[in-house]
């Protein structure tokens, strides 16, 4: 790891690469300056089974958690919401409630 020589006044998690800027003060790591600006890119073996939604006797209330907690996440651009295809994959979501009371989205 790199050795952070610079104070940087610190950023609101979410939607990094609108502080890119921030980054190159830490970092001069291509690898990690690309992830920033253009987002990580998996590079997979072999294409894998695409499955549709998977919800696991979610009661009301959960369901009620996880769409907020979605909400959340595309107000703040750390997701964006797409049109369905053909090929999808999809990973499942949970909760976990955190020691203030809130939810963490896994």
């Amino acid at each position: 790891m790199e050795k952070i020589e610079k104070q940087v006044t610190p950023f609101k998690v979410g939607n990094i690469s609108n502080h890119f800027e921030a980054w190159q003060q830490i970092t001069n790591n291509p690898f990690i300056l690309d992830v920033v600006k253009q987002g990580l890119k998996l590079s997979l073996n072999e294409t894998p089974n695409p499955r549709g939604p998977f919800e696991p006797g979610m009661g009301k209330e959960t369901k009620a958690i996880i769409s907020n907690e979605i909400k959340k996440l595309l107000d703040k651009g750390v997701i964006k919401a797409v049109a369905p295809s053909g090929g999808e994959f999809f990973s499942h979501l949970f909760t976990r409630k955190k020691k203030d009371g809130t939810f963490r989205t896994i």
